[in-house]
């Protein structure tokens, strides 16, 4: 791992149960960085991690998992950077049209700003 991050800063670095190892966690120390690492089941001790910031690394797979849903996006169709690009940004604008029935489990129930805006409730299909 130390080559993929060698000369990259960052004040955090999220990850999963398997990177719950101490030479990562004080090589993260010594570069000033917070491991935001869920200790193992079976660790020994107790090693505190931000779970709002392990949230939002949840919330990044699935946002990844959602682009994948596109065969373009997950197969790298195309030929070139630029339509590559271009095929990301129609795949996530397709994914962001689709965001009220398919948003996190936390903004459902909650009033959009057009609704709250015009005091009107959503349609019931829109909810």
């Amino acid at each position: 791992m130390p080559p993929l991050i060698e000369g990259v800063a960052f004040g955090a670095l999220p990850g999963g149960e398997a990177f719950d190892v101490d030479w990562i966690r004080a090589d993260l120390d010594a570069r000033g960085a917070a491991a935001v690492i869920p200790p193992k089941a079976g660790r020994k001790g107790h090693v505190d991690f931000d779970r709002a910031m392990h949230g939002w690394r949840h919330l990044i797979g699935n946002t990844f998992a959602k682009l994948k849903e596109f065969r373009a996006v997950a197969t790298r169709y195309d030929k070139t950077d630029t339509s590559y690009a271009a095929a990301i940004h129609l795949a996530a604008t397709v994914v962001a049209s689709r965001w009220p029935s398919t948003g996190p489990s936390w903004t459902r129930g909650v009033r959009s700003t057009l609704d709250c805006a015009t005091g009107r409730s959503a349609p019931e299909h829109a909810r």
